[in-house]
Protein backbone atom coordinates (compact mmCIF):
# COMPACT_ATOMS: atom_id res chain seq x y z
CA UNK A 1 0.00 0.00 0.00
CA UNK A 2 2.64 2.66 0.54
CA UNK A 3 4.72 1.13 -2.48
CA UNK A 4 0.91 2.59 -4.30
CA UNK A 5 1.37 6.31 -2.59
CA UNK A 6 4.77 6.60 -3.23
CA UNK A 7 4.19 5.57 -6.72
CA UNK A 8 1.37 8.02 -7.11
CA UNK A 9 3.34 10.96 -5.05
CA UNK A 10 6.09 10.41 -7.59
CA UNK A 11 3.53 10.55 -10.69
CA UNK A 12 1.98 13.61 -9.53
CA UNK A 13 5.53 14.97 -8.54
CA UNK A 14 7.09 14.02 -11.97
CA UNK A 15 4.04 15.89 -14.02
CA UNK A 16 4.66 18.59 -12.24
CA UNK A 17 8.64 19.20 -12.42
CA UNK A 18 7.89 18.01 -16.21
CA UNK A 19 5.40 21.18 -16.54
CA UNK A 20 7.79 23.48 -14.67
CA UNK A 21 10.71 22.69 -16.64
CA UNK A 22 8.83 23.32 -19.83
CA UNK A 23 7.74 26.32 -18.89
CA UNK A 24 10.88 27.24 -18.05
CA UNK A 25 12.42 26.36 -21.24
CA UNK A 26 10.37 28.50 -23.38
CA UNK A 27 11.65 31.46 -25.54
CA UNK A 28 9.57 34.74 -25.59
CA UNK A 29 10.01 34.67 -29.21
CA UNK A 30 8.11 31.09 -28.89
CA UNK A 31 5.68 32.59 -26.36
CA UNK A 32 4.72 34.96 -28.64
CA UNK A 33 3.91 33.31 -31.66
CA UNK A 34 2.00 30.29 -29.62
CA UNK A 35 -0.73 33.40 -28.25
CA UNK A 36 -1.90 34.65 -31.16
CA UNK A 37 -3.18 30.84 -32.61
CA UNK A 38 -5.34 30.27 -29.92
CA UNK A 39 -7.08 33.49 -29.91
CA UNK A 40 -7.86 33.36 -33.66
CA UNK A 41 -9.15 29.65 -33.30
CA UNK A 42 -11.66 30.61 -30.27
CA UNK A 43 -12.80 33.30 -32.01
CA UNK A 44 -13.53 31.28 -35.09
CA UNK A 45 -15.00 28.70 -33.34
CA UNK A 46 -17.45 30.75 -31.13
CA UNK A 47 -18.44 32.90 -34.32
CA UNK A 48 -19.30 29.25 -36.05
CA UNK A 49 -21.36 28.25 -33.00
CA UNK A 50 -23.04 31.61 -33.12
CA UNK A 51 -23.63 30.94 -36.59
CA UNK A 52 -25.05 27.26 -35.69
CA UNK A 53 -27.30 28.00 -32.83
CA UNK A 54 -28.80 31.08 -35.28
CA UNK A 55 -29.61 28.26 -37.87
CA UNK A 56 -31.19 25.82 -35.59
CA UNK A 57 -33.29 28.42 -33.78
CA UNK A 58 -34.35 29.36 -37.32
CA UNK A 59 -35.20 25.97 -37.78
CA UNK A 60 -37.34 25.64 -35.04
CA UNK A 61 -39.47 28.71 -36.10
Amino acid sequence: MIVLAYAILGIFFGIQLFSLVSILLQTPAVLQKRTHFPQVSILLAARNEEKLIIRNLEAIE
